[in-house]
């Protein structure tokens, strides 16, 4: 797991963090129906969403840097712009995971809010 975020590189750090604060605000959504916590999570989403598309771009860049500083030619630009490649989708990795976690616990907040309505 720390090779993967290693791997990852800087831009793996932002959506770690923000990744924690949106499951750890949308767990507190879908415990406590707080409607007021909604907006914050929408905008939370987008924002990892947006680090995410980020921190690809930034690999991506850093990845064909490192080709051409060295002038590689035929298997070894191969090899490094596929490990490279692999590497810079790491971060897309995380955040897709994250946000996966957090529209869940969004959705059974928003249930558990829908069913206390048609109760009342």
């Amino acid at each position: 797991m720390m090779e993967f975020i290693k791997n990852g590189g800087v831009g793996m750090f932002p959506i770690l963090l923000l990744g924690l604060v949106a499951v750890a605000t949308s767990a507190h959504f879908a415990w406590k129906k707080d409607a007021r916590v909604r907006n914050f999570l929408g905008l939370s989403a987008r924002s990892l969403a947006c680090f995410g598309a980020a921190a690809l771009a930034t690999n991506v860049a850093a990845t064909l840097d490192y080709v051409l500083d060295r002038k590689l030619s035929g298997d070894a630009r191969t090899d490094a712009l596929l490990e490279g490649a692999r590497e810079s989708l790491n971060p897309v990795i995380l955040c897709a995971a994250v946000l996966a976690v957090v529209y869940l616990l969004i959705a059974v907040g928003e249930r558990r809010r829908d069913a206390a309505v048609a109760l009342a």
